[in-house]
């Protein structure tokens, strides 16, 4: 039975209430009674896909960028600007953001499957849907992109930049030669961490973009990211029921030299998604999310002027790491055990620049950083082990000495936490963000926490080091730092006890053949219990 002032209480929700809620170690939130966590039987498939349909290959000789990896993540742009897109593009840009790298049997049937960017427990909630335009050697229309066969579905023939430009109140939607619209699927999260698996879906959004924006940077693929829009009307566009599956994130790419044309009608034929039958609906997930749905185009034009400044903040260049974007994401994987060492001094400081760039909602017209950064250094050379923060581009001594087991404890006991040479803590002023913000931007200071995850993990592999991102005893964090800001995300850097298989091409994962014995030499359990690329 459900508790009736529990009903109460969810249906009365707000932002604030899913934050309080689903912090640890209360546990998941209110689930119901029903709800049990990672039961194998009700394990929500992988990828999504849809009846009766043609699969539309992208290519796989798509060529990759020579750039540097720090070139995907410093305030300079490429000077050979690649602006129109073409299938090949388009192809690198999805491969090295959703693509399926790697591939593992299960300890009790199936296999798990990796992708290129980070994910909680390895469980991938989001899906790319991609409106064409303008692309070479591609039809116009909405598509959905298929990770393992590497492919596309067309579901509307359409053109339909148009409504999206309009559902996003954006020119930069209108003039893309592609636009791609990112969704999540809730329960593929929430299978394994509950009402809690909200937040997850907005880190797993953050790493995924870092992977997509550093990919288009190093080509010089203009880009915009869209965080404000009408959802009901993009959720309409994509045949999403806002439910069971939400837009959270719009990227506009390239320039076509063709314009839009109004479209009238709906879709005919489009074809019907394949849903599980065990999909779980979360109260606390659907009333946080809706409470920070734009209604009207109105709405979007407001939210934008008060949070979005999708701008690259200039910092001193980052010295070249040696190695290409492309290699870094076909060669990283979460990293999940840490020798106790130390990292160059120099790698620090490249770390501490790519967390000065600015990133969605970073600054508002004041100029004020929406998130804040604490350290918990336990090895780099030349920096006395303790508690820090970072402020103005210079390191803050908090506190000194040893504090591995307590970082460890912070991070749900979890050894990366304590093992790393740092474990990076990501923190906001909630009350501020609603205040300015509004509910929506929770969702985008999560987003951003992600972003800048996924961003320094890309940065510690680029410089042959590992990273993860980890969860966290929400309170106790806040009395670690001695801070009033809620923590968001922490991301462990440090250097990796064993080598990461590198991984493989389109329709050809690399397979790991001791990734079980990893898992349970970690754990003491199968995969089904913790499955392992994330926090």
């Amino acid at each position: 039975m459900v508790d009736t002032c529990l009903v109460a209480t969810i249906v009365a929700a707000d932002t604030r209430t899913y934050h309080r809620l689903t912090k640890l170690p209360v546990g998941q939130g209110p689930d119901d009674s029903s709800f049990v966590s990672m039961d194998p039987d009700t394990r929500p498939p992988p990828f999504k896909y849809f009846e009766g349909v043609e699969l539309e290959s992208l290519p796989e000789d798509f060529s990759s960028s020579p750039a540097d990896a720090f070139a995907a993540l410093s305030s300079e742009t490429e000077s050979s600007s690649v602006s129109r897109l073409d299938s090949r593009d388009l192809a690198r840009l999805l491969y090295l953001s959703a693509g399926v790298v790697r591939t593992a049997p299960r300890a009790n049937g199936g296999r798990a499957f990796f992708r290129a960017a980070m994910s909680a427990g390895n469980l991938h909630p989001l899906d790319i849907y991609v409106a064409l335009g303008d692309v070479e050697g591609m039809k116009a229309g909405l598509y959905h992109f298929q990770p393992l066969e590497f492919s596309l579905v067309r579901l509307d023939e359409r053109d339909v930049r148009a409504p999206l430009a309009s559902a996003s109140v954006s020119e930069a939607v209108a003039s893309s030669a592609a636009s791609l619209i990112v969704t999540a699927i809730p329960w593929r999260q929430a299978w394994k961490y509950g009402e809690r698996g909200w937040r997850h879906l907005y880190w797993d959004a953050g790493t995924l973009l870092a992977n997509l924006l550093g990919a288009a940077k190093t080509v010089g693929m203009p880009s915009t990211l869209l965080t404000g829009f009408v959802d009901a009307d993009v959720a309409e566009l994509a045949g999403v029921d806002r439910n069971l599956e939400f837009p959270v994130a719009i990227v506009a790419m390239g320039h076509g030299s063709r314009k839009p044309v109004r479209i009238s009608g709906e879709a005919r034929g489009r074809p019907r998604s394949v849903l599980p039958e065990s999909t779980v609906a979360f109260p606390l997930t659907a009333a946080a999310q809706r409470e920070g749905d734009l209604q009207t185009s109105a709405d979007v034009e407001r939210w934008r002027e008060a949070s979005e400044r999708w701008t690259l903040r200039p910092i001193d260049p980052i010295p070249p790491s040696g190695r290409t974007l492309d290699e870094v994401v076909r060669q990283r994987g979460s990293t999940r055990r840490m020798r106790r060492t130390t990292v160059a001094a120099t790698a620090a400081n490249s770390l501490l620049k790519v967390l000065q760039l600015g990133t969605v909602a970073e600054a508002d017209v004041t100029g004020d950083i929406l998130m804040t950064h604490f350290l918990s250094v336990h090895g780099v050379e030349g920096i006395e082990p303790g508690l820090y923060v970072l402020g103005e581009g210079e390191l803050q001594r908090r506190l000194s000495g040893d504090l591995r087991a307590r970082a460890q404890h912070i991070c749900h006991d979890q050894r990366l936490g304590g093992d790393s040479a740092i474990t990076f803590f990501h923190t906001v002023d909630l009350e501020r963000v609603f205040e300015r913000f509004g509910a929506r931007g929770y969702r985008i200071a999560n987003l951003e926490a992600g972003l800048i995850s996924g961003r320094l993990a890309l940065a510690a592999f680029a410089l042959g080091y590992g990273a993860t991102s980890l969860t966290f005893f929400d309170d106790e964090a806040g009395e670690f730092l001695e801070t009033d800001d809620a923590c968001l995300l922490a991301t462990s850097v440090g250097v990796p006890d064993y080598r990461s298989v590198p991984g493989g091409h389109p329709r050809a994962p690399a397979e790991l053949h001791r990734y079980q014995a990893l898992v349970t030499d970690l754990t003491g359990a199968t995969e089904s219990d913790r499955p392992s690329d994330g926090w």
